[in-house]
């Protein structure tokens, strides 16, 4: 069954990596592969789609390191995954007034706060998972997020391309106990899987030292 899947990077990293910083050297084909299979070992990956965006210095806790990080992990992710294809979005600073976190809410008072944005993730995802399945590159598509705003293009695809295996993989660890899958998602999905364990994803790490035409890319210090 050929097979493309679709992950949200920052809705994997924000839901499971960030909390397990030795697992971000993660190799994603790997990880979709295992997850798929487990669910039907007729399962072919023929594609790996991996959407993020490069992200800003400012907003990073590790400023210039974390903007490197990023960059070595993404140029790891070309030269290892022969199916992978890095599409980007863009990220943005912005600045807004929002009312605190009260009970009641404190209508009188706003707070200035730097809010990080990202764009063009969604509307990529959507538009990859309907131009994939019209030129029938594919006989089931896997969405790596827990993004309901993604249960549109599910509907869609449902509609219009019925014979369409459709499945969902929730990207946050076992052990957050504050966050659910999606029933959006769920419900038009064919299957889904529970939240990820932390030793699936330490099963499926890149090699610590890749080797290239040119300098070799290791993997950062601070994810070790």
């Amino acid at each position: 069954m050929r097979t493309i899947a679709y992950i949200d990077g920052f809705n994997l990293y924000f839901g499971c990596l960030k909390q397990v910083p030795h697992c971000r050297w993660l190799d994603v084909e790997a990880l979709a592969r295992q997850l798929c299979k487990e669910n039907n070992p007729d399962t072919e990956i023929v594609g790996i789609k991996y959407f993020t965006a490069p992200i800003k210095a400012g907003l990073s806790p590790r400023g210039l390191d974390s903007v490197k990080a990023q960059s070595t992990y993404l140029r790891a992710l070309n030269a290892h995954c022969p199916s992978i294809e890095i599409i980007e979005g863009k990220y943005f600073i912005v600045s807004g007034s929002y009312y605190g976190d009260t009970k009641p809410i404190d209508f009188s008072k706003k707070h200035k706060v730097l809010r990080p944005e990202e764009k063009q993730t969604d509307v990529n995802i959507a538009l990859h998972m309907l131009s994939d399945v019209t030129d029938d590159l594919c006989d089931q598509q896997v969405l790596f997020s827990n993004d309901s705003d993604y249960a549109p293009i599910f509907a869609m695809i449902r509609q219009r391309h019925p014979k369409i295996r459709l499945g969902v993989v929730p990207p946050f660890l076992k052990t957050i106990t504050d966050r659910y899958p999606s029933r959006e998602l769920i419900n038009l999905s064919d299957w889904s899987r529970k939240p990820i364990s932390e030793p699936i994803l330490a099963s499926c790490q890149l090699p610590v030292k890749i080797s290239t035409r040119k300098k070799p890319i290791l993997k950062p210090a601070h994810w070790k």
